[in-house]
């Protein structure tokens, strides 16, 4: 079929949550393309989708396909933002910072943010991880770098209401960071998602458990291709802390919805990440005999 139609096709499955069926149709395009910007939209397609279901290890190979990719294109600043996902999976997803932070900086050695020109550095990305991974001082001295070179206009695009908000939940300033993820969310455009379960975490931070619950629900039932592609691997999550929030709560009916939903996404996950599985499905059946 025509490549374009089958990317579009997996992009809507994917906003659907088919993620078998978005797979097999960006496997048919990328057999029926081999241009190097067919073979970067799939790496980066079937990453966002592995790490949806909590396949790390196939997440980082695509990943580090995409890197190889962007290198062979010339395009540096998708080759180090491919990076930055690549340390993010460490961080985030696997508790294992320093693991994260080698990663980068071996990327950032290869391609020294001063070989860009300052437009095209992924600024807002790499002060996002390295807040994220408890490297203030870093994240301070990018934050600088990237208000002193950007212009303005530029600088103060959506991204860097996120890179303001990670910055300021590292410094435990969480009034700013829920007003700098507010501020993103508000300038989405056609993002229906982008910075709301990072604002959900800085409500959290805040002692603010009902707007926190509020905000993880709205991000875990909107339906938005941006939200399989910007914060994948936060969805399972999402729908884990919920039903933590609504078990807490005396909600068993809402916990076990939410329960299963993460169930449902990590039911091929990882061996690393099936203890999490097989922990909330005791859960799920704790609440099952209470409610009898």
């Amino acid at each position: 079929g025509d490549p374009q139609g089958l990317k579009y096709q997996a992009y809507l499955l994917m906003a659907m949550e088919n993620f078998e069926g978005a797979k097999d149709a960006i496997d048919a395009f990328l057999e029926t393309q081999r241009s190097l910007v067919w073979q970067s939209d799939g790496t980066t397609a079937l990453a966002a989708i592995a790490g949806i279901q909590g396949q790390l290890e196939a997440a980082g190979r695509y990943l580090r396909q995409n890197m190889e990719v962007e290198q062979q294109r010339g395009i540096i600043s998708g080759f180090l933002s491919a990076a930055v996902s690549l340390g993010s999976i460490e961080v985030r997803a696997r508790g294992r910072v320093d693991e994260g932070v080698r990663v980068v900086e071996e990327a950032l050695a290869l391609h020294p943010l001063g070989t860009l020109t300052p437009e095209d550095r992924p600024y807002a990305s790499l002060i996002t991880f390295y807040a994220e991974g408890g490297r203030v001082e870093r994240a301070r001295a990018l934050m600088s770098e990237f208000e002193r070179e950007v212009p303005e206009p530029v600088l103060r695009g959506r991204n860097w209401h996120t890179a303001t908000g990670a910055l300021a939940v590292a410094e435990e300033r969480y009034d700013d960071a829920i007003a700098a993820f507010r501020a993103r969310y508000v300038a989405g455009g056609t993002c229906l998602v982008c910075s709301l379960y990072r604002l959900g975490e800085a409500y959290e931070h805040a002692g603010e458990p009902d707007s926190a619950l509020a905000v993880y629900e709205q991000a875990a039932n909107a339906h938005s291709l941006w939200r399989t592609f910007t914060w994948g691997d936060a969805i399972a999550p999402t729908y884990k802390r919920i039903g933590e929030m609504y078990e807490e709560r005396s909600e068993p009916e809402k916990a076990v919805e939410y329960y299963n939903r993460f169930v449902e996404l990590w039911n091929n996950a990882d061996e690393e990440l099936q203890p999490q599985v097989r922990e909330v499905r005791s859960r799920i059946a704790r609440l099952a005999v209470e409610g009898r």
